[in-house]
């Protein structure tokens, strides 16, 4: 009688072992949040939870929109915390110039700010924008905040601060400046105390140094003077009208 031939046993071995591979597929998602809550509890009770977010050097608004930006409350696992997100999560707020952040293990987050100064409104696009000294824009402001300048023009945004460092140096001008204009990217029209000056595009000190004398000769009444032309060397132009003697001023 002829033996019966065994039946191969690969084709099982093949079907057993692509059903072992579908069911880690179909449950790597059990799996993976069992791993990641047994990992969390081990680390709960080993008192790697958050418990403080200290924000240094920022005031109260700018506390608010950072705790609102980084989306991390108390509780929340400092190992799995990430310092670089944190840091990408708050330099993406415009008024926030510099920052540092650092975890204080077990469940302490510090975060250093330092928030960008305006320096001046630009007026861009029918909007008035805060700007920086490089000439990022912050923010939309509805009116102007004291103390600081209105700024238009092409590109006047990453000029204005080398004019204003300019005038800076004289008290008087500083104290009474209005407004900046860029005048096709080479020169600034600055408005004193209600009063156009037309600054030449070289020799700024030399002008801004006139100024300063008409405004403490009291020469710079809006009252009387509506234009001051400083464009040409050694020349003062009033309304329009040439003084014959530069010296007298």
């Amino acid at each position: 009688m002829a033996k019966k031939r065994a039946k191969p046993k690969f084709s099982i071995y093949i079907t057993i072992f692509t059903i072992i591979i579908l069911g880690i597929y179909c449950s790597r998602h059990i799996i993976k949040n069992f791993f990641n809550t047994t990992c969390e509890k081990i680390v709960r009770n080993t008192g790697f939870n958050l418990t403080k977010i200290d924000i240094l050097g920022a005031s109260p608004r700018i506390k608010k929109m950072i705790r609102e930006k980084i989306i991390v409350k108390t509780n929340d696992s400092t190992l799995s915390i990430s310092s670089s997100e944190i840091y990408n999560r708050i330099m993406d707020i415009p008024l926030v110039k510099r920052a540092i952040v650092k975890k204080w293990l077990p469940n302490i987050i510090k975060i250093e700010i330092e928030e960008a100064k305006p320096i001046a409104v630009y007026q861009h696009d029918a909007k008035s924008i805060l700007i920086d000294s490089d000439g990022k824009f912050l923010e939309e402001v509805s009116a102007r905040p004291a103390g600081l300048p209105l700024v238009s023009g092409i590109n006047a945004n990453k000029k204005v601060q080398s004019i204003l460092d300019d005038i800076s140096k004289f008290s008087d001008i500083m104290s009474k400046l209005d407004a900046l204009s860029y005048i096709r990217e080479r020169r600034w029209n600055i408005i004193i105390a209600g009063v156009k000056v037309k600054l030449p595009a070289d020799n700024v000190t030399n002008a801004l140094t006139t100024l300063d004398t008409l405004i403490k000769n009291n020469k710079l009444n809006k009252n009387e003077v509506c234009s001051v032309d400083l464009r040409l060397p050694g020349q003062i132009i009033l309304n329009g009208l040439k003084l014959r003697n530069a010296l007298i001023i």
